[in-house]
């Protein structure tokens, strides 16, 4: 839930994808908007792709999130599979999707080091022993992956949308990367050691994942449908029986044993039907997966070296990596000492979390551990981490840690708080570590 694209994701791309297409919407009450002008371009799209109902000319209001749905005037939920939302997918992969397959080059501000990496973008779908409409096979879960690959060609995961996190290069950064750009590692088949690492990796934990799930609730209903249906059909064929020994008697009856008779076939043959159902439910395959694009991604400290600054910040990475690990540690004491078992995630970029802590009933908690030394005045949040909070306020923390010297002071939890709505583009919110602090509680 708190790593689901859906509502924060959405909302932001819907907004200012609409805006460009030339659209008109405006807020109105928290979290719900107003929609007075939709171009025709979305309208003729709609009808071209037919998804859905159709396309409206206006909307009084629309929401991203369901519990704003029912408020008057009762609005839209715009959500993937609206068709105003798969009008602007479509125009927009029309006119700009050939930059994934292009490539760019961005930024990672949080990351001092001088390693480049290549982010690339993968999708890769389920799909079991259904058949739709058209014939295909129905597919049951898709996923896009991101894998970022160094130059020695360790693979890591990235996370679900680790881009929201990085910049684009400056326009006055282009001339420093260009004898990167022209280096040997960057031209070898990287596409096909992704995808390799996708078939080996990704795609089989997708499987085992998914198959664990599904093949679990198929086999309950099976177990249901079956002793269901197997009492009907046992009782028909009782009435059957007992109806055709009274006709035999010449006794009046009020229901030919004949109806009895055809209702239990009718629920044998349904029977049977929904037990081949079943069955290609539970055929699940994995299609081959697709590279959808990529990325260069350079880490700020690289450019600082090649620009000849000697910024503070990358020459003290030692003294910050140092301040991380003790309020990483303090963290995980503080959740061992509330009886739950957290997890380091921190490696995997882009998940808008540090820690991932389970407590004895089973509940997942998520912590985002932020070391800062004492008389520090802000604190720095990716748009993954504020997502994370807006999509699961109830079960994110913010871990604030003061640093002194060699030692953490008891972290800060800050959850449930409104953490603003980022603008389009933006890689970053800052907020006062004071007024933070002053939110906060123990751990909880």
């Amino acid at each position: 839930m708190a790593r689901r694209i859906h509502p924060h994701y959405v909302h932001d791309f819907f907004i200012e994808a609409f805006r460009r297409l030339g659209g008109k919407v405006n807020p109105r009450e928290k979290g719900r908007y107003e929609i007075s002008y939709v171009p025709p371009l979305l309208l003729d799209r709609n009808q071209q792709i037919g998804i859905g109902v159709p396309v409206q000319t206006r909307y009084e209001r629309i929401c991203f999130e369901k519990e704003h749905v029912a408020d008057s005037p009762r609005a839209e939920l715009v959500s993937p599979g609206h068709p105003l939302l798969e009008a602007c997918l479509s125009l927009v992969l029309e006119r700009d999707g050939a930059v994934l397959g292009q490539g760019t080059v961005l930024v990672d501000e949080r990351d001092l080091g001088s390693e480049p990496r290549l982010l690339f973008a993968l999708e890769h779908g389920l799909q079991d022993g259904r058949k739709t409409r058209s014939g295909k096979q129905q597919l049951v879960s898709n996923r896009l992956q991101f894998l970022e690959i160094s130059r020695t060609g360790e693979v890591n995961a990235a996370g679900s949308a680790p881009y929201l996190d990085y910049r684009p290069l400056k326009e006055s950064e282009r001339a420093l990367i260009e004898p990167l750009l022209a280096e040997s590692w960057l031209a070898q088949d990287w596409d096909a050691v992704v995808l390799q690492h996708a078939m080996t990796t990704l795609v089989p934990q997708h499987l085992e994942e998914v198959k664990g799930e599904r093949l679990e609730r198929i086999a309950k209903a099976r177990r249901e449908i079956q002793a269901r249906m197997q009492r009907e059909i046992n009782h028909w064929s009782r009435r059957y029986a007992e109806l055709q020994l009274q006709e035999q008697a010449g006794k009046q009856v009020r229901l030919p044993a004949k109806v009895a008779k055809d209702r239990a076939e009718v629920l044998l043959s349904r029977l049977e039907k929904r037990m081949v159902q079943l069955e290609a439910e539970a055929q699940i395959t994995a299609k081959v997966p697709t590279l959808k694009g990529g990325a260069l991604v350079l880490p700020v400290g690289l450019l600082l070296a090649l620009q000849g600054q000697s910024e503070p910040e990358v020459v003290d990475a030692a003294a910050r990596k140092r301040v991380e690990l003790l309020a990483m540690n303090a963290v995980f004491e503080a959740e061992k000492a509330l009886g739950r078992m957290p997890k380091d995630v921190s490696a995997e970029r882009g998940r808008g979390y540090d820690i991932e802590s389970t407590d004895a009933a089973g509940n997942l908690f998520f912590l985002e551990v932020k070391g800062r030394v004492d008389g520090a005045d802000s604190v720095t949040l990716t748009i993954n981490e504020v997502n994370t909070g807006r999509n699961s306020p109830h079960r994110f923390r913010l871990a604030l840690v003061t640093v002194e010297g060699e030692r953490a002071a008891e972290p800060v939890y800050v959850s449930g708080v409104d953490w603003g709505l980022p603008g389009f583009g933006d890689t970053q919110i800052t907020k006062n570590l004071q007024q933070l602090l002053a939110a906060g509680r123990t751990p909880h």
